[in-house]
């Protein structure tokens, strides 16, 4: 396991804490529907947010632009199925990203205000991606993508599918799957709404 720098894992911690004390006085505004967007399959849009993936780096909605879909995974650290899922999103991921389709994680249970559980939590989060080999991108559900769109995910592993603005553009997916069905719905996203 690499060991992160303290001055990455300060900014994590930071940022979290912001968020957190900021989203308390933040008066919670619904996201902007344009007319391109009421033209996607759910009307909902994942963007714009600001957020971090697990090595401390600043992510935003930007994560989707080189893409022409990108299938996003909510998953937790704690439930079976999505780890079990996550070697073949991992071999999926390798196999879609040069043929403009990325897999980006959306991890919710790596979130604390007490530094020492948060950091025990992303060291489980981190370790669970390196056994996986799960080397997609990464983030953290923070307050921006709560406030969007995954207060209303009931269950993980949950799975939907964005544009390269972040519209949503498929309906949610409840449940984990094999290879062989999550490259059966790769396939009909891709001929439904890719570019």
């Amino acid at each position: 396991m690499k060991k992160h720098s303290a001055y990455t894992i300060m900014l994590i911690i930071l940022l979290v804490l912001t968020q957190s004390i900021y989203a308390g006085g933040k008066k919670e505004e619904a996201p902007q529907i344009t007319q391109e967007t009421k033209t996607t399959a759910s009307g909902k849009v994942l963007a714009p947010f600001t957020s971090m993936n697990l090595q401390g780096e600043e992510v935003s909605e930007e994560i989707f632009a080189p893409y022409d879909l990108t299938m996003v995974n909510v998953w937790g650290t704690f439930c079976r199925p999505c780890l079990d899922e996550m070697p073949d999103l991992g071999e999926l991921y390798r196999e879609y990203k040069d043929k403009g389709v990325q897999i980006v994680g959306i991890v919710v249970d790596v979130v604390h205000n007490d530094e020492k559980v948060f950091m025990e939590k992303l060291e489980t989060a981190l370790s669970i991606i390196e056994y996986t080999k799960a080397d997609y991108p990464h983030i953290l559900q923070l307050q921006d993508l709560y406030d969007l769109y995954l207060k209303n995910v009931q269950a993980i592993p949950t799975t939907f599918f964005v544009d390269n603005k972040g519209n949503i553009v498929s309906k949610e997916y409840v449940g984990s799957r094999s290879k062989d069905a999550w490259r059966e719905v790769i396939e009909k996203t891709m001929s439904e709404y890719g570019n």
